[in-house]
């Protein structure tokens, strides 16, 4: 992974530009004012501009602009026959995406050799293709499974298998065919889950690779026609992300787990429609930014509190009488007497760009953050004595973890007169996953006492408070 994070890295620096058929910006950003074909297109298909979320906006002076959220990743939009394909990139290093999808799914290269991309390759849509390709192919070139199922089979004159007798007698024997009887056997297949889950998701890569640009499409799309070759037998069928987590792997099949959280990125965020009377799908791929941050902290958490980290969502939901709503807490740290709320914020506070007529408490803290945090921290359910609203230091030079002073104006610790302090707590995308870890260990043990006690047996005492 280290090799890949090197490489991914040296992109920092490479131009933005727009272009007539191709719309690049980073997330969080604004395009240029947009041509009115451009408009025309985006108009067209203004339901879909959610995949990745997307809107257009209008200038003082008339102008129509397109505004980009947390989500990056890449969408075709269609009107007629005019095309217009639209790049939205994280304002983040390309390397710290990757890692932060190293942590949460697990996407170190399948072989100890070195990954090479070469850098000119310069979205994170075309990247992360090269990479599934690459890691596809070593996996495919080492690994041959071939699993059982059973199958039933009418074969005139021939028995195969066990004879299915009632079958017979109800069926071919009813009909005056007795020549024909129906009989299960075991079949040795390539033709399995663990094989079509890869056949999607080289079918979905093929998909987004006909959206890049020239100087990339025809050399991956020779490369994904090769690896469909190596999958001969196996059905192409639609997987669900749901489908993959649910499955259990056997001995046998345990190796598939890592190819198979690669597949699951590209899967989970690709989308494809055709509208009536279109001839070309719209079709996107994206990584919602926000969460994807959210489930990094987690992952860190997990690492250094293991025994004291709420973070199932089942356990972290809590009702809202009598008005019917829910909260959800991202995570919940868990100590003999101290608890901690942890909420996470994918925002940039360093530059403050206060134009979204929010308030903010001095010169760091969203008031909305602040407000929803400490109100989820004294839900009659959780009752925490403190919180901790994580953001992303946006400065590759920032600390592994840096915090601000509490704000201590809100809200009252339980079985005290004390309000609970609200930490702001800094998170360096760039540092290595390691050191975050140990930071994260190190400083939020210093703050809340999480000893004596575990996340697992604490379940029943967090439900009955």
């Amino acid at each position: 992974m280290t090799e890949l994070l090197g490489a991914l890295g040296n992109l920092v620096s490479e131009t933005k530009e727009y272009g007539r058929n191709i719309l690049r910006l980073s997330e969080f950003a604004e395009s240029r004012e947009l041509t009115p074909e451009q408009v025309t297109v985006l108009r067209t298909n203004e339901g879909e501009l959610v995949a990745l979320g997307l809107k257009l906006g209008a200038d003082l002076d008339g102008g129509i602009r397109l505004q980009a959220s947390g989500v990056v990743g890449i969408a075709r939009y269609v009107e007629g026959s005019k095309q217009l394909i639209v790049q939205v990139e994280p304002k983040i290093a390309e390397a710290d995406v990757f890692r932060m999808l190293d942590a949460v799914y697990g996407l170190s290269p399948l072989s100890s050799r070195s990954v090479d991309i070469p850098v000119e390759k310069g979205t994170p849509t075309t990247l992360f293709l090269d990479f599934f390709l690459s890691q596809l192919r070593s996996f495919l070139q080492r690994s041959a499974f071939r699993g059982y199922r059973f199958a039933e089979v009418v074969e005139p004159g021939r028995i195969r298998g066990r004879p299915l007798v009632g079958q017979y007698l109800s069926g071919s024997a009813s009909r005056g065919r007795a020549y024909e009887m129906p009989c299960r056997y075991v079949e040795f297949s390539p033709d399995v889950f663990e094989h079509q889950v890869l056949a999607y998701g080289l079918h979905v890569a093929s998909g987004l690779i006909d959206l890049l640009s020239d100087p990339f499409r025809e050399p991956l799309h020779a490369r994904a026609r090769e690896l469909a070759r190596l999958l001969p037998g196996v059905t192409l069928r639609r997987i669900d992300v749901r489908d993959i987590d649910a499955h259990r792997y056997s001995r046998l099949t345990e190796n598939f787990r890592a190819i198979h959280k690669i597949a699951r990125v590209l899967i989970g965020g690709y989308r494809t429609t055709l509208a009536p009377g279109s001839r070309v799908p719209f079709t996107s791929f994206g990584v919602n930014m926000g969460e994807l941050f959210e489930q990094y902290v987690i992952a860190l958490l997990r690492r250094a509190f293991p025994t004291n980290l709420v973070y199932q969502k089942p356990r972290l939901s809590h009702s809202v009488v009598p008005f019917g709503k829910t909260i959800e807490l991202d995570g919940l740290l868990v100590g003999k007497l101290e608890r901690a709320v942890v909420e996470c914020k994918y925002k940039d506070i360093s530059s403050q760009a206060r134009d979204d007529g929010d308030e903010w408490i001095g010169d760091k803290i969203r008031s909305a953050d602040l407000y929803q945090t400490i109100a989820y921290a004294t839900h009659r359910a959780v009752t925490a004595t403190s919180a901790l609203i994580v953001y992303p230091a946006w400065s590759a030079a920032a600390p592994a973890v840096e915090w601000g002073d509490p704000t201590r104006d809100f809200g009252w610790v339980p079985g005290g007169k004390l309000p609970i302090p609200c930490y702001l707590v800094g998170i360096n995308l760039s540092a290595d996953c390691a050191a975050l870890t140990s930071a994260l260990a190190s400083s939020v043990s210093r703050v809340v006492d999480l000893s004596t006690t575990s996340a697992t047996s604490s379940s029943s005492s967090v439900k009955a408070s």
